[in-house]
């Protein structure tokens, strides 16, 4: 799928903070769909908001002099405020991994003035609707040169010029139809009337978060608590390390674990989430530590009992003995499958919880080397 978005959709949300937009970045990069945007927006966009800003300024200079005249002092310079520059592209490429811009650079200037000569949409009756044109013909020429057989949703809120009046429904005018037809490849294209309608189409709940982002807005989050999961000595970890790297029951008793993240955050997938009140999102994923290093502590009767045992493995190095009690690291690989809520509105994070766990184990030479290599 490929989405078509017109200047008016932009328009009192330029760096596309609001809802809707944010709804449809996470659709089309957690479905890998792309976003078309012809130059001739961009640059319209641009125009309208530097135009509103420009004009904004001056009000609030003439404001700032009136006052300055009753207050009988300035309460702020007209100059200590400052004002940044505008790129609707660059915002879209922070928002959208997917992005084609489609040029007009290709449009014959005799095809427009045919078109404007006989009235056809998106010109109207007073010829205007030079700009509209240029977005329609060259959304055409995308389609043709492409062959795009894929479904294009075409958002505008520019009714008058593109749609037809007499439909009951969100329908392309009779003239733009024509010229799909006139394309020579089938295309299937849907229009909307707003980008809220389109919107309205997509499940909220699969896409309250843009997965593509995960690693970057929850790694930290994962790893801090995948290790406190293992320092908290719970129930699954003793479990799973008796099965991977034990013979018999030689860390029952762990007493402690101390865990230090080597190598980070591999295969983090997404598995759902949820809208909850207030801006918040339940989330659970998958995900696993490439290598994290456990400092294990058990009883030292525990270790000269089953020396033998804990020898005659392969996993096991660094061993320390103390007053009553023996340490010993070993390498692991966790995998977590987990919850969380997240906060969209504070990007805070809570609830962390892990519904399934597992290791692998890792052979100590490879372990200890794979450590030193990235020791500072």
């Amino acid at each position: 799928m490929k989405i078509f978005l017109d200047t008016n959709v932009f328009y009192n949300d330029w760096y596309l903070r609001g809802a809707n937009f944010k709804y449809l970045a996470h659709f089309l990069n957690n479905e890998n769909h792309d976003l078309l945007i012809s130059s001739v927006v961009l640059q319209e966009t641009k125009n309208i908001r530097d135009r509103e800003l420009a004009a904004a300024v001056l009000d609030l200079k003439k404001n700032l002099k009136i006052i300055e005249r009753l207050n009988s002092k300035a309460v702020i310079g007209e100059n200590d405020f400052s004002t940044t520059s505008y790129d609707l592209h660059s915002v879209l490429k922070e928002k959208v991994e997917g992005l084609t811009i489609i040029e007009y650079s290709g449009i014959s200037h005799a095809v427009l003035v045919e078109r404007v000569l006989k009235r056809r949409k998106p010109f109207g009756e007073s010829g205007k609707g030079y700009r509209d044109a240029l977005i329609w013909l060259s959304l055409l020429k995308y389609l043709e040169e492409t062959k795009c057989s894929e479904e294009i949703i075409f958002v505008t809120e520019n009714k008058s010029d593109f749609f037809d009046s007499k439909s009951p429904t969100t329908a392309f005018h009779p003239d733009l139809l024509e010229d799909l037809k006139s394309l020579g490849v089938p295309v299937n294209i849907k229009p909307y009337s707003a980008l809220f309608d389109f919107v309205q189409t997509i499940n909220k709940d699969e896409h309250a978060i843009d997965h593509t982002k995960a690693e970057e807005l929850f790694g930290e989050y994962w790893e801090e608590e995948a290790l406190a999961y293992l320092e908290a000595v719970p129930r699954e970890v003793v479990s799973q390390l008796l099965s991977s790297v034990a013979i018999g029951d030689e860390l029952r008793n762990i007493r402690s674990i101390r865990a230090q993240i080597w190598e980070g955050i591999e295969d983090f997938e997404v598995l759902s989430t949820n809208e909850l009140d207030n801006g918040e999102v339940f989330v659970s994923c998958h995900y696993d530590l490439r290598l994290v290093e456990l400092v294990i502590e058990i009883p030292a009767y525990d270790y000269h009992a089953n020396k033998a045992l804990l020898d005659a493995r392969e996993h096991f190095y660094d061993v320390r003995m103390m007053d009553d009690s023996v340490t010993l690291k070993v390498g692991i690989r966790p995998y977590y499958t987990a919850s969380f809520v997240y906060n969209a509105k504070d990007e805070s994070l809570k609830g962390y919880s892990v519904s399934d766990f597992r290791i692998k184990p890792m052979n100590a030479a490879t372990a200890v080397l794979r450590a030193l290599s990235r020791t500072p």
